[in-house]
């Protein structure tokens, strides 16, 4: 039997959480969402999610703030966390900063938000089969 994925979605904007959720389940992904760092870091470590999305910029804590704790739990040291940002590609060079700033920290990669959620999805299964 084949293991159905499970991705945690983490933004604070809930609109954002559930067209993302919905599409995530469309695809046949297991899902769950918070809207809060430190639900995140309750989730993640109760509920070991296959890959997690993460928004950067969130009220109390950033993303960053969430995967330094998590880093500091050797059970999750090989957690795939992708980081949600709003920050834009303005093409090849700028993405490949952001990767490399999102690895540094800790991250498997990054995502840009956006409408075309079939990219979204291309991407989480490329860092799910890598």
């Amino acid at each position: 039997m084949v293991k159905v994925p499970y991705i945690l979605a983490v933004d604070d904007d809930k609109n954002f959480l559930e067209v993302i959720s919905d599409k995530l389940k469309s695809t046949g992904f297991l899902v769950g969402t918070v809207n809060s760092a430190d639900e995140a870091i309750k989730s993640i470590k109760e509920k070991r999610p296959d890959l997690v999305l993460l928004d950067v910029q969130m009220p109390q804590k950033s993303g960053i703030e969430v995967v330094k704790e998590i880093q500091n739990d050797p059970k999750m040291q090989n957690l795939k966390i992708v980081f949600l940002t709003n920050f834009g590609d303005i093409g090849p060079y700028v993405s490949d900063i952001n990767k490399h700033f999102a690895q540094q920290i800790g991250a498997t990669d990054y995502i840009k938000k956006t409408s075309d959620f079939d990219r979204i999805i291309d991407k989480i299964n490329e860092l799910l089969h890598a």
